[in-house]
C-alpha cells in the first residue's frame, strides 16, 4: 500500500508558484458557416481581433486550425475546423 509523504521545500515552493500563476483557459472549438461570403468572413476576423486586443483580462490567445491526433476522442463530436483558447489571469 502507498503510503503519505509530506512535500519537501522544493515541492512547496513550486506549488506555491503554480497558485499564484495560475490561469484560467477557455477552450473554443469552432466552424464558420460555409455560407459565410469573404466579407463576412473578413469582418469577423476584424471583429474577433479588435474583442481579444481590447479586453485587459486577456492574458493570452492561441487561435488555430484544430487537428485530430487519431485518438478515439476525436470522434466523440463535432469535427470543427479551429481552435481559440484564451487565457485569463484569474476567474474574475
Amino acid at each position: 500500500k502507498g503510503r503519505a509523504t509530506r512535500a519537501g521545500p522544493r515541492a512547496q515552493a513550486a506549488r506555491a508558484a503554480n497558485r499564484r500563476t495560475c490561469m484560467v483557459a477557455h477552450v473554443v472549438l469552432f466552424t464558420p458557416k460555409a455560407t459565410l461570403s469573404a466579407g463576412a468572413r473578413a469582418e469577423f476576423v476584424r471583429v474577433l481581433e479588435a474583442a481579444l486586443t481590447g479586453i485587459p483580462d486577456i492574458a493570452g490567445v492561441r487561435l488555430g486550425r484544430r487537428f485530430a491526433t487519431g485518438r478515439a476522442y476525436d470522434a466523440l463530436g463535432p469535427p470543427y475546423e479551429y481552435v481559440a483558447i484564451l487565457e485569463f489571469a484569474s476567474p474574475e
